[in-house]
């Protein structure tokens, strides 16, 4: 499957883009050039792993069955 993303400059360091109809948008901190006025990448990347591999283990426990009531990762 492929993937396209389109991500607009908003002024400075800021970026925006929209997905799936939600929008993101990242920035840098004050200090480094941005207005602080949305995530940094390297989290937001962080968060997509995460995410990523919660879905696939909460996939495998309903396959096998397994009852889960909570999950941190």
């Amino acid at each position: 499957m492929k993937t396209v993303i389109d991500l607009h400059w908003a002024g400075k360091m800021a970026w925006e883009t929209e997905i799936g109809g939600h929008k993101i948008r990242v920035d840098a901190a004050e200090d480094s050039g941005g207005e602080n006025s949305g995530v940094r990448p390297k989290p937001l990347m962080l968060v997509a792993l995460a995410g990523c591999t919660g879905m696939d283990v909460v996939s495998i426990l309903a396959k096998m069955q397994v009852k889960i009531d909570d999950l941190n990762i």
